[in-house]
Protein backbone atom coordinates (compact mmCIF):
# COMPACT_ATOMS: atom_id res chain seq x y z
CA UNK A 1 0.00 0.00 0.00
CA UNK A 2 1.63 3.20 -1.00
CA UNK A 3 1.47 5.95 1.28
CA UNK A 4 1.38 9.08 -0.74
CA UNK A 5 -2.07 8.82 -1.43
CA UNK A 6 -3.38 8.46 1.43
CA UNK A 7 -1.40 11.17 2.11
CA UNK A 8 -2.90 14.08 -0.81
CA UNK A 9 -6.44 12.60 1.07
CA UNK A 10 -5.76 13.80 4.28
CA UNK A 11 -4.31 17.17 3.05
CA UNK A 12 -7.58 17.63 1.68
CA UNK A 13 -8.93 16.90 4.62
CA UNK A 14 -6.83 18.64 7.02
CA UNK A 15 -6.93 22.10 5.42
CA UNK A 16 -10.53 21.77 4.74
CA UNK A 17 -10.93 21.55 8.41
CA UNK A 18 -8.47 24.26 9.47
CA UNK A 19 -5.95 21.65 11.28
CA UNK A 20 -3.72 24.45 13.39
CA UNK A 21 -1.52 21.67 13.01
CA UNK A 22 -1.14 21.12 9.32
CA UNK A 23 -0.81 24.77 8.77
CA UNK A 24 2.60 24.39 10.89
CA UNK A 25 3.79 21.73 8.52
CA UNK A 26 6.93 22.40 6.66
CA UNK A 27 7.25 21.59 2.83
CA UNK A 28 8.83 18.15 1.88
CA UNK A 29 12.51 17.44 1.31
CA UNK A 30 13.80 16.22 -1.51
CA UNK A 31 15.07 12.07 -2.04
CA UNK A 32 18.31 13.82 -1.65
CA UNK A 33 18.19 15.21 1.32
CA UNK A 34 16.20 12.36 3.46
CA UNK A 35 18.85 9.64 1.93
CA UNK A 36 21.96 11.99 2.88
CA UNK A 37 20.31 11.87 6.26
CA UNK A 38 19.59 8.38 6.73
CA UNK A 39 23.36 7.44 5.67
CA UNK A 40 24.82 9.73 8.20
CA UNK A 41 22.79 7.88 10.59
CA UNK A 42 24.14 4.57 9.26
CA UNK A 43 19.90 3.72 8.91
CA UNK A 44 17.76 2.51 6.20
CA UNK A 45 14.68 3.74 6.16
CA UNK A 46 11.31 2.05 4.70
CA UNK A 47 10.18 3.77 1.32
CA UNK A 48 7.23 5.48 2.93
CA UNK A 49 9.91 7.08 5.05
CA UNK A 50 11.02 8.80 1.95
CA UNK A 51 7.17 9.34 1.01
CA UNK A 52 6.52 10.65 4.29
CA UNK A 53 8.97 13.53 4.31
CA UNK A 54 9.09 14.22 0.82
CA UNK A 55 5.53 15.08 1.33
CA UNK A 56 5.89 17.43 4.41
CA UNK A 57 9.13 18.14 6.91
CA UNK A 58 6.90 18.06 10.14
CA UNK A 59 6.55 21.11 11.95
CA UNK A 60 9.75 23.43 13.63
CA UNK A 61 9.82 23.52 17.18
CA UNK A 62 6.75 25.34 18.56
CA UNK A 63 6.34 26.63 22.32
CA UNK A 64 3.01 28.21 21.56
CA UNK A 65 0.47 25.42 20.63
CA UNK A 66 -1.43 22.82 23.30
CA UNK A 67 -0.69 18.89 22.58
CA UNK A 68 -4.39 18.92 20.69
CA UNK A 69 -3.20 21.74 18.66
CA UNK A 70 -0.20 19.69 17.56
CA UNK A 71 -2.08 16.43 16.88
CA UNK A 72 -2.86 15.64 13.53
CA UNK A 73 -4.39 12.53 14.90
CA UNK A 74 -3.94 10.47 18.03
CA UNK A 75 -0.50 10.17 19.05
CA UNK A 76 0.22 11.93 15.79
CA UNK A 77 2.27 15.27 16.69
CA UNK A 78 5.16 15.13 12.80
CA UNK A 79 8.17 16.53 13.59
CA UNK A 80 10.64 17.51 11.10
CA UNK A 81 12.97 14.95 10.41
CA UNK A 82 15.38 16.93 11.72
CA UNK A 83 13.63 16.75 15.09
CA UNK A 84 13.27 13.36 14.94
CA UNK A 85 16.93 12.64 14.29
CA UNK A 86 17.46 14.70 17.42
CA UNK A 87 14.95 12.91 19.19
CA UNK A 88 16.53 9.56 18.32
CA UNK A 89 20.43 10.32 19.16
CA UNK A 90 19.16 11.58 22.56
CA UNK A 91 17.28 7.95 23.26
CA UNK A 92 19.55 5.76 21.43
CA UNK A 93 22.53 7.51 23.51
CA UNK A 94 20.81 7.16 26.77
CA UNK A 95 20.25 3.53 26.08
CA UNK A 96 16.65 3.97 25.88
CA UNK A 97 16.11 2.35 22.29
CA UNK A 98 18.03 -0.02 20.17
CA UNK A 99 19.99 1.82 16.98
CA UNK A 100 17.60 0.53 14.95
CA UNK A 101 14.06 2.05 16.25
CA UNK A 102 13.73 5.79 14.05
CA UNK A 103 10.96 8.17 15.66
CA UNK A 104 8.36 8.48 13.15
CA UNK A 105 5.40 10.62 15.52
CA UNK A 106 5.26 11.97 18.86
CA UNK A 107 2.29 11.65 21.26
CA UNK A 108 3.86 14.53 23.44
CA UNK A 109 4.86 13.96 26.44
CA UNK A 110 7.63 11.55 25.75
CA UNK A 111 5.85 8.87 23.82
CA UNK A 112 6.65 8.11 20.33
CA UNK A 113 5.96 5.59 17.51
CA UNK A 114 9.16 4.47 16.35
CA UNK A 115 9.86 2.49 13.21
CA UNK A 116 11.99 -0.57 13.02
CA UNK A 117 14.86 0.26 10.40
CA UNK A 118 16.29 -2.45 10.19
CA UNK A 119 16.49 -4.62 6.82
CA UNK A 120 17.09 -8.06 7.70
CA UNK A 121 14.52 -8.01 10.09
CA UNK A 122 11.45 -9.68 9.99
CA UNK A 123 10.06 -7.00 11.45
CA UNK A 124 11.36 -4.10 9.20
CA UNK A 125 8.93 -1.70 8.55
CA UNK A 126 6.66 -2.14 11.78
CA UNK A 127 5.64 1.06 13.96
CA UNK A 128 6.55 0.46 18.12
CA UNK A 129 4.42 2.48 20.73
CA UNK A 130 7.03 3.52 23.28
CA UNK A 131 5.79 4.99 26.16
CA UNK A 132 7.13 4.79 29.72
CA UNK A 133 4.53 5.64 31.24
CA UNK A 134 2.24 2.51 29.81
CA UNK A 135 4.60 0.03 29.20
CA UNK A 136 7.81 0.79 30.69
CA UNK A 137 10.55 1.23 28.04
CA UNK A 138 9.31 -2.32 27.21
CA UNK A 139 8.39 -1.69 23.22
CA UNK A 140 5.12 -2.53 21.95
CA UNK A 141 4.40 -3.44 18.44
CA UNK A 142 1.34 -1.48 16.87
CA UNK A 143 1.53 -1.46 13.10
CA UNK A 144 2.69 -3.40 10.27
CA UNK A 145 3.06 -0.10 8.40
CA UNK A 146 3.11 3.89 8.55
CA UNK A 147 1.05 2.70 5.14
CA UNK A 148 -1.62 0.55 7.44
CA UNK A 149 -1.67 3.71 10.25
CA UNK A 150 -2.19 6.33 8.08
CA UNK A 151 -5.19 4.45 6.42
CA UNK A 152 -6.66 3.91 9.29
CA UNK A 153 -6.20 7.44 10.24
CA UNK A 154 -7.63 8.43 6.77
CA UNK A 155 -10.99 6.37 8.09
CA UNK A 156 -11.54 7.92 11.05
CA UNK A 157 -11.73 11.03 9.27
CA UNK A 158 -13.70 9.67 6.97
CA UNK A 159 -16.90 7.60 9.50
CA UNK A 160 -16.06 11.46 11.71
CA UNK A 161 -14.15 9.59 14.11
CA UNK A 162 -11.52 12.44 14.16
CA UNK A 163 -12.22 15.60 13.48
CA UNK A 164 -10.81 19.25 14.12
CA UNK A 165 -12.73 21.96 16.34
CA UNK A 166 -11.12 25.39 16.10
CA UNK A 167 -8.20 23.86 14.66
CA UNK A 168 -7.36 21.24 17.51
CA UNK A 169 -7.67 17.27 17.12
CA UNK A 170 -11.30 15.62 18.82
CA UNK A 171 -12.01 12.35 18.88
CA UNK A 172 -14.87 9.69 19.26
CA UNK A 173 -13.03 6.54 20.62
CA UNK A 174 -16.30 4.55 19.96
CA UNK A 175 -16.61 5.32 15.97
CA UNK A 176 -12.54 5.61 16.40
CA UNK A 177 -11.32 2.01 17.80
CA UNK A 178 -13.10 -0.57 15.62
CA UNK A 179 -12.25 1.24 12.38
CA UNK A 180 -8.20 1.33 13.89
CA UNK A 181 -8.59 -2.76 15.34
CA UNK A 182 -8.39 -3.34 11.55
CA UNK A 183 -4.95 -2.11 11.32
CA UNK A 184 -3.15 -2.37 15.15
CA UNK A 185 -1.56 -5.16 15.63
CA UNK A 186 -3.32 -6.74 19.03
CA UNK A 187 -1.26 -6.43 22.44
CA UNK A 188 -0.41 -10.15 23.38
Amino acid sequence: MQLTPILDKLSQIFSSQQSIAFGRLQDGLSQAEIAERERDLNLTFPTVVFELFGWKNGMGVSDDLTIAQSLLFPDGIFESLDGCIETYKIYTHAGDWNLKYFPILSAGGGDYLLMNCDPDDVLFGYLYLYSVPVHGKELYVRYKSLSELFQGVLECFQANAYWFDDGALQEDFDIADPILAKYEIPEE
